[in-house]
């Protein structure tokens, strides 16, 4: 398996994440504050950019 590929396995992980579950990443950065709405709804838009960045390191495998 290509190195390329399994980082963009990895980078969609993490898109993933900051998608479904931004407080689990949230926690580990900021333990001594709340995600607020606003905040969690920016990490979510991040999330989305990331998954998209994974696309196209994929597409540089092919």
């Amino acid at each position: 398996m290509s190195p390329l590929l399994l980082l963009a396995v990895a980078v969609a992980l993490l898109g993933f994440v900051l998608l479904l579950k931004p407080e689990l990443l949230w926690k580990r950065v900021r333990r001594d504050q709340e995600l607020t709405g606003a905040f969690a709804a920016l990490l979510r838009l991040v999330g989305i950019a990331v998954l998209a960045l994974s696309v196209l390191i994929a597409r540089q495998v092919g």
